[in-house]
């Protein structure tokens, strides 16, 4: 009701006599606008508040007619700013969808006022206009127009990643190029440099997810070759993943499995995560010479144990991982008194890349994977289960065995 009268007063008053009213030309206009962006933007909180017709209309109408500069700015708040650019990224994204032709036309409209914000370092918007990127080029076909490449500019520099803000969108727009155009990325040392961030975004516990999802994302468009030690167990399989972790040293990969992934396995959180975490374990379970051998039962073990828990536990926390942006992204980098922080783009594209799209259901692919490899060395390996598994898991194991109709002989 509130924000219907005062959309009727906006209606009556606004004429060529009281223009300037709003408009800012007199003293206390200022004051006034910012009183109600900053009321606006407090109702906006609210649950499904964005669906208010009466609200988003006000909304539009002080924005449009007022003069948005110096203070005022401060007032509309990040999550503001998202609802405002959500719906020029849902335009994008559906209008391109029917029409792929008209891409070039957004790209001639939205190029420039993009290219402005970065240049003038209007940092409010960054995290915007990075999104809007990377979702121009997910849309494009390569080869992508110079436009593009000279984001790279801003893209591979340390000082944008010193933004904390811009990190998931910047993550997501490296992300774009990497399945768009891997070839060029292995151009003119932006491949190292790439991996130098992923090293970067590894070193703290707020970032590292964002640099598994972009290692992954490398691991699965460049090719192997160009990679060398840079490997991800489910595309070159268990052999090439032991031989080029200890090539850096001997028996360093054994030391990794031993103190960083048996312990932290179950930690792992997220649908894709677990599903590619547990079947890449599973592959080394079954398929490694070091696993395998007699003398590393005790290992053999432990990680299975690991596995179990990993299975058990993402089947307790179902799929409340997947706003891995908005929760993660918490950090706030301060410009004068205004507050920026990263607001998730939804129609803008957050769609990851399962790996292992071959995999329909990943606890039977554990369980046959270790019947078969049972069937192989009967007897074997039912006492390093006993010896080795936590007996709540080992009962978690024997009701999927017998869900699968699965036996570990």
């Amino acid at each position: 009701m509130a924000t219907f009268v005062l959309l009727t007063i906006l209606w009556r008053l606004w004429d060529a006599r009281n223009a300037e009213v709003f408009r800012g030309e007199r003293p206390s206009a200022a004051q006034i606008i910012n009183h109600i962006i900053q009321n606006l933007s407090t109702a906006l909180g609210f649950l499904d508040s964005y669906e208010n017709p009466y609200l988003m209309n006000c909304l539009m109408w002080v924005l449009g007619i007022a003069n948005i500069a110096g203070q005022i700015v401060h007032e509309i708040t990040p999550r503001l700013v998202g609802i405002l650019v959500e719906p020029l990224a849902a335009v994008i994204g559906r209008t391109v969808e029917q029409d792929p032709a008209l891409l070039p036309a957004f790209e001639a409209g939205l190029f420039p006022v993009l290219q402005r914000i970065l240049i003038e370092d209007i940092s409010e918007f960054w995290p915007y206009a990075f999104q809007i990127f990377a979702q121009l080029v997910i849309l494009s076909r390569p080869p992508l127009s110079q436009n593009y490449m000279q984001l790279f500019g801003a893209l591979l520099s340390n000082a944008t990643w010193d933004r904390p803000p811009c990190v998931p969108a910047l993550v997501r727009l490296l992300r774009a190029f990497l399945r768009k155009i891997p070839n060029e990325l292995n151009q003119e040392g932006r491949l190292p440099h790439i991996l130098a961030i992923s090293r970067s975004l590894l070193s703290s516990s707020r970032t590292e997810d964002y640099a598994f999802y972009m290692l992954n994302t490398i691991v699965e468009n460049v090719g192997f070759d160009i990679l060398n030690p840079y490997i991800m167990l489910v595309k070159y399989g268990s052999s090439v993943l032991v031989s080029s972790v200890d090539a850096v040293q001997p028996n360093l990969f054994t030391q990794i499995l031993q103190r960083f992934l048996i312990p932290n396995l179950q930690l792992i959180r997220g649908a894709l995560e677990v599903k590619l975490t547990a079947v890449a374990s599973t592959k080394l379970l079954c398929d490694s010479a070091v696993l395998l051998d007699v003398a590393a039962a005790q290992s053999w073990g432990k990680l299975l144990d690991s596995i179990v828990s990993l299975l058990s536990r993402a089947n307790q926390d179902g799929a409340q991982q997947e706003q891995n942006d908005a929760i993660d992204a918490v950090d706030i980098q301060k410009t004068s008194s205004y507050s920026v922080s990263f607001v998730r783009l939804q129609y803008a594209g957050n769609s990851e890349d399962d790996l292992l799209k071959e995999v329909n259901d990943t606890k039977q692919f554990v369980v046959t994977s270790l019947a078969t490899l049972s069937a192989q060395f009967p007897g074997r390996f039912g006492p390093v289960i006993e010896r080795h598994v936590d007996p709540v898991n080992k009962s978690v194991l024997l009701h999927l065995c017998a869900a699968y109709n699965a036996k570990i002989v």
